[in-house]
Order: C-alpha cells, then sequence, then structure tokens
C-alpha cells in the first residue's frame, strides 16, 4: 500500500468515482481513508488521523483526495492546510487534489501555490466587500466618501 484516498462527508457512488480515479492514474491497491461527520471538525476525524499515521510509517506515498475543501482540509484556516501539506511532505508524501490540479507539486511548492492562492481568495473577497458597500452607499444616495456619522 503506497496509495491511498482520502475523502470526508461523502456518498458511496461520490468514493467509487474518486476511487475510478485514481485507477485511471494506474494505481492499484489502493487504502481508503473515510470520514463520516455530521460535526465537522479535525478532532472527530478518527480515519484522517490514522492516515497521517500512516504515512509518518512510511506507508504511504501518495494521497488523493477530490478537493481541499471536500476532504475538510480548507476548516478552520488556510494555515493547517499548510501545516497539512508541509507534514506530509515532509513524510514522503504527495497529496493530490483531483479539483485543484495545482496539487501536482512537490510539498513545498504546494505550500509556496495554495498560500498564494488563498491571498488571491482574500483579495477577491475584500474587493467583492468594497463594492457591496459602494453599492449600498449608492442607493442610499451617499457619496463614496462620506462616512455614517452617528446622529
Amino acid at each position: 500500500m503506497n496509495v491511498a484516498i482520502y475523502a470526508k462527508d461523502v456518498d458511496d457512488e461520490q468514493m467509487a468515482d474518486l476511487r475510478a480515479w485514481v485507477v485511471s492514474k494506474g494505481f492499484t491497491n489502493i487504502a481508503e481513508y473515510r470520514d463520516v461527520n455530521p460535526f465537522r471538525g479535525r478532532s472527530r476525524d478518527k480515519e484522517f488521523g490514522r492516515m497521517c499515521q500512516d504515512a509518518r510509517e512510511g506507508k504511504l506515498k501518495f494521497i488523493f483526495i477530490n478537493s481541499f475543501e471536500q476532504s475538510g482540509l480548507i476548516g478552520s484556516t488556510s494555515t493547517n492546510v499548510l501545516l497539512t501539506i508541509c507534514t506530509l511532505g515532509s513524510y514522503g508524501v504527495r497529496l493530490i487534489s483531483r479539483e485543484e490540479p495545482w496539487t501536482d507539486l512537490s510539498a513545498f511548492e504546494l505550500a509556496i501555490v495554495y498560500e498564494a492562492y488563498c491571498r488571491h481568495e482574500d483579495s477577491e473577497t475584500e474587493m467583492s466587500t468594497k463594492e457591496r458597500y459602494t453599492r449600498a452607499r449608492v442607493k442610499n444616495n451617499k457619496p463614496k466618501d462620506e462616512r455614517d456619522r452617528g446622529s
């Protein structure tokens, strides 16, 4: 066993699709780690912990996921994702996502790209927030530079 699939909160059909994708890459004898968790949260992800233990013991070389978001790796903070990527990389394991093709990189390269991706997403969110405030001000007949002051 050198190859694993990690999935969280997926049904049997989604798991079969993910398994077929990994097999299409030429891998067989695939270990599966699957957390089904109504509460979300890393502390309840027993299979994730078992997978990390197997990675630490050198049993895994590749871990395939459907996406960072679906696998729960995007949960709390981007720092946790970077830590997971770097930790798995330090064990010699590559994390590969079907939805994020840029994950087909070394752990170090992946950490750099993921950090840039998060910064881009943050700037997009900030920009859309500013645009919403501007639209609200125009709708309420307030100039862009006029601030709401207590009456």
